[in-house]
């Protein structure tokens, strides 16, 4: 793809180096992945991690003890996306004994709501879960998450093999939106129709079996307090 030798993108990405082609892979592999996700697919990058650590911090104040996603003692891949789970089905767990089920171990809550009470209930804010006040997590917890999709220097990418080129197409789609883009509005259409291509492609894909895509059903009375 052709460009003023003077660009100010291509300057601040070396391209004897190839940076910013390597960013606009990555970036194009993180936003194939979150539109699968989106779309049904999500048990693809699903991984857990444990036995997590105590919580940091301390008790002394609503939400003062958490575990940060990025630290590496919590998670040591460093590859956090989203949990695996809400409300209703919490994403820590500990681990059943052989021919036992898993324990799932408290409930996500709202911030407002989880620095009113007691007990084992958190939230997220930012990269950080932060433990309701009274919250005893238990030895041995474990989390379920969705993990990040890396690009390794070797581009073997951890992508389903007949989706690989929904990432060539969100690539395209990055690449378009760049300031230093040198062409014009009919090859932004071409990429566009190509993007749509591929996703129409992806999302008949994500159908594993004859079942239809469902989400559980959610309550509909509003989290309130009593008096």
């Amino acid at each position: 793809m052709s460009a003023s030798p003077d660009d100010e993108a291509l300057v601040e990405h070396d391209a004897s180096e190839l940076e910013g082609l390597n960013l606009a892979i990555e970036q194009g592999a993180r936003n194939a992945q979150l539109w699968l996700m989106d779309h049904g697919a999500e048990e693809r990058w699903i991984t857990h991690a444990g036995p997590l650590p105590a919580p940091s911090g301390s008790d002394s104040e609503p939400g003062g003890r958490y575990w940060d996603l990025m630290s590496p003692a919590v998670i040591p891949q460093r590859n956090f996306l989203r949990l695996a789970g809400d409300h209703e089905l919490s994403a820590f767990y500990v681990p059943g004994a052989a021919g036992q089920h898993a324990k799932r171990w408290g409930r996500e809550t709202l911030m407002d709501d989880g620095l009113m009470r007691r007990g084992n209930s958190w939230w997220l804010e930012n990269d950080r879960v932060r433990l309701s006040r009274g919250a005893d997590p238990p030895a041995g917890l474990h989390l379920a998450y969705y993990y990040k999709v890396d690009v390794p220097a070797s581009r073997t990418l951890d992508f389903p093999e007949d989706d690989r080129w929904l990432v060539v197409a969100e690539t395209a789609a990055f690449l378009k939106e760049q300031s230093w883009f040198p062409f014009g509005d009919d090859q932004k259409a071409a990429i566009d129709r190509y993007v749509d291509y591929h996703r129409g492609n992806a999302r008949r894909r994500t159908r594993r079996s004859r079942e239809p895509h469902r989400t559980r059903a959610r309550r509909l009375v509003a989290p309130h307090w009593f008096s």
